[in-house]
């Protein structure tokens, strides 16, 4: 659930009709909720940390970070350095074995609309993207 508003908020946009009130007042509620229990600054600064990092990843690491559930920004860039050498001795490339392809499937773009990628990663947009330059 967490995870959930984290990516609504993220992702959201002000609906068909919306003032631009009523969407400020839909974005703090998601933030409250994404943010529920965090008291201090420092606790705020590493949720934000790990978003940012998540962003950066490509999707499979970031399914596989979101699953081990860091407590920080610092554990969390530990953990994917830790992913990437295990996958270079290993199969270089392929998802690891406990990624059920099911997750894969669940993840929607919210700019193509289609299931297995999230926006970032979406080829479609990079396309169109680099038609436009």
């Amino acid at each position: 659930m967490k995870r959930l508003t984290e990516i609504n908020f993220r992702r959201r946009r002000g609906r068909k009709g919306e003032t631009n009130l009523e969407y400020s007042v839909r974005l703090i509620d998601l933030v409250q909720k994404w943010m529920k229990g965090k008291t201090t600054i420092d606790e705020v600064q590493q949720v934000i940390g790990i978003e940012q990092l998540l962003n950066s990843l490509p999707l499979e690491k970031r399914l596989w970070l979101v699953e081990k559930k860091p407590e920080s920004c610092v554990t969390a860039g530990e953990l994917v350095d830790e992913f990437e050498q295990t996958r270079r001795r290993g199969a270089e490339g392929k998802l690891p074995r406990e990624f059920p392809i099911l997750v894969k499937k669940s993840v929607l773009c919210s700019y193509c609309k289609r299931n297995g990628h999230v926006e970032g990663d979406c080829r479609r947009k990079k396309k169109n993207v680099g038609d436009r330059s």
